[in-house]
C-alpha cells in the first residue's frame, strides 16, 4: 500500500510542477500578445538539416 501512496504523490508533484510552468510561461506569452511585443519565436535561429553533420563529415574530422 505504502508503494501506492508514493505513486500517488509523485504524480501530484509532477502535476503541480507541470500547471506551475504553465502559468509561468503562459504569462509570459500572453504578457508579450497584451503589449504587442510578442516576438519570441522571431529571435530563434531557423534551423535546416545542412546544419546536421553526416556520418563522413564526422568520420573525416576524427582522422
Amino acid at each position: 500500500m505504502k508503494n501506492n501512496d508514493n505513486i500517488k504523490q509523485i504524480i501530484e508533484c509532477y502535476l503541480a510542477i507541470l500547471f506551475i510552468s504553465f502559468l509561468f510561461f503562459g504569462s509570459i506569452y500572453i504578457a508579450g500578445e497584451i503589449t504587442g511585443s510578442n516576438e519570441i519565436f522571431s529571435h530563434l535561429p531557423e534551423f535546416s538539416w545542412d546544419m546536421v553533420n553526416t556520418w563522413n563529415e564526422i568520420k573525416n574530422k576524427s582522422s
